[in-house]
C-alpha cells in the first residue's frame, strides 16, 4: 500500500526536496492578516493599522522571496513577493479592471474570474478610475482555473471577494481579499498544450486527473488570499499570501511549495504582460475585448479553429486529439470560451508573442459591428 500512495503524492504535485522556510510572522502581522481575512464576509472597510502592518511586512520581505506561513488550522499557506517593472497606476487598472478580461494579465493561471454583480463591475470601474481616492469594493466573483502543470486537473468555484484602495503614508496602496467558503466543483481533465509560456490549454467534463490519478474524485475545499500592490517609484510590489485545503477523501495534499508553484506560475505571466514594451493602453485592452465578445459565433468559430488547429500538431493525449481531430472540441466549447480562445490569440499577436494569428490589427475583427 506504501508504494501505491508513494505515486499519488509524486502525481499530485512536483516534489520540492527542501521545504520552503516557514516566515516568522510578528503578533501584529499575524493580527493584520486575521483582521484582513474577515473583509469578505463582514463586507467592512479595512482597518488602516491592519493596511499599514501589512505594507511594512512586504517592504520588508526581500524581492522575488518566498516562504511558507504558519497554517490556519490545519490549511497550508505561503508567500509570494516579486517587483512589477511597471508603475502602480499602470498595474492595479490593468489587473482590476472588469472590462479588461482576467485571462489578459494571468493567462497561466485563470481560465475565467468574474464579478457576478453589475454594481460589483461598476464599483470597480470606479476603483481604478481613481486610486488617490480610498474605496472598497465587496462581491462574489465565480472562477476558473486554467489546468494545473502536473496532473492537468482544473476546478470551478465561487468566492467572496473584497478590494480595498487605502492611503499609507501618502501613498495609494491596493489589497485584495479572496476567500472560498465551499468546496469547488469537482476536479476535471484539462490539458497544458506545450510549454505553459504560449498559454494554450485545453478542457473537458471528464471527471478526475491526469495519467495515474484518473480515478480521483479531488476538490479544492477551502481557501482564502490576499494580495497586496504597493507603489514603488516607477514599478510595483505585488505579494501574494495564500492558504489552500485541496485533495481528495476528505485528505489535504497541498503542502507550501504546491501553492509556491502556482504563484511563480502567476507572477512570471503577470510581469511579461504589464511590463511588455507593446503593452497596449487599458482603453485599447478594454476596446479590444468589447470587439471580441460581440463578433458573430461564426467568427468566433473561426478564429477558435486557428488556435485548435495550431494546439493539434503538439497534442499527444489520445482522447483530446480524437476530439480536436474530429471538430467536437470546437463544436462543444461556450460562447465563452470561444471568446476567450480568440482574444489570447490575437492578445499574444498584440504583445509579440507566438500567434497563430499573423495579422492582431483590427481588420482581423473586421466582422465584427
Amino acid at each position: 500500500m506504501r508504494w501505491w500512495i508513494g505515486i499519488i503524492l509524486i502525481c499530485w504535485g512536483r516534489i520540492a526536496w527542501g521545504a520552503p522556510q516557514e516566515l516568522d510572522l510578528s503578533v501584529q502581522a499575524r493580527q493584520a492578516v486575521e483582521q484582513l481575512l474577515v473583509l469578505p464576509a463582514a463586507e467592512t472597510s479595512p482597518a488602516p493599522e491592519a493596511v499599514a502592518e501589512m505594507v511594512r511586512l512586504v517592504r520588508s520581505l526581500p524581492d522575488d522571496s518566498a516562504f511558507a506561513l504558519p497554517k490556519r488550522g490545519e490549511i497550508s499557506g505561503a508567500v509570494s513577493v516579486f517587483t512589477v517593472n511597471a508603475p502602480f497606476s499602470r498595474v492595479v487598472p490593468y489587473a482590476y479592471h472588469p472590462d479588461v478580461p482576467s485571462y489578459a494579465t494571468m493567462p497561466s493561471s485563470i481560465r475565467f474570474q468574474e464579478w457576478t454583480t453589475e454594481a460589483a463591475k461598476e464599483g470597480m470601474r470606479q476603483l481604478v478610475s481613481d486610486l488617490g481616492t480610498p474605496r472598497v469594493v465587496h462581491g462574489i466573483e465565480r472562477e476558473v482555473i486554467s489546468p494545473n502543470l502536473d496532473t492537468g486537473g482544473y476546478y470551478e468555484y465561487m468566492q467572496h471577494r473584497a478590494v480595498a484602495v487605502s492611503s499609507v503614508s501618502g501613498d495609494p496602496v491596493l489589497i485584495s481579499v479572496a476567500c472560498q467558503e465551499q468546496p469547488s466543483s469537482v476536479g476535471k481533465r484539462g490539458l497544458v498544450v506545450g510549454e505553459d509560456r504560449d498559454w494554450n490549454y485545453l478542457f473537458s467534463n471528464t471527471v478526475g486527473l491526469g495519467g495515474l490519478l484518473g480515478w480521483v474524485k479531488s476538490y479544492m475545499y477551502e481557501g482564502c488570499s490576499i494580495a497586496v500592490f504597493v507603489p514603488e517609484g516607477d514599478r510595483t510590489r505585488v505579494a501574494s499570501f495564500k492558504w489552500l485545503r485541496a485533495g481528495w477523501a476528505g485528505i489535504n495534499m497541498v503542502k507550501p511549495e504546491h501553492i509556491l508553484a502556482g504563484m511563480r506560475r502567476f507572477a512570471v505571466d503577470f510581469r511579461a504582460v504589464l511590463e511588455s514594451p507593446r503593452l497596449p493602453l487599458l482603453a485599447e485592452a478594454i476596446a479590444l475585448a468589447k470587439k471580441v465578445r460581440a463578433l458573430s459565433s461564426d467568427r468566433l468559430q473561426s478564429l477558435a479553429q486557428g488556435a485548435l488547429s495550431a494546439m493539434q500538431a503538439q497534442v499527444r493525449d489520445q482522447t483530446f486529439a480524437a476530439l480536436l481531430e474530429s471538430g467536437k472540441y470546437r463544436h462543444s466549447l461556450s460562447r465563452d470560451e470561444l471568446v476567450r480562445l480568440a482574444f489570447l490569440e490575437i492578445w499574444k499577436c498584440r504583445l509579440g508573442r507566438a500567434s497563430h494569428t499573423a495579422d492582431c490589427s483590427d481588420a482581423v475583427l473586421a466582422a465584427c459591428p
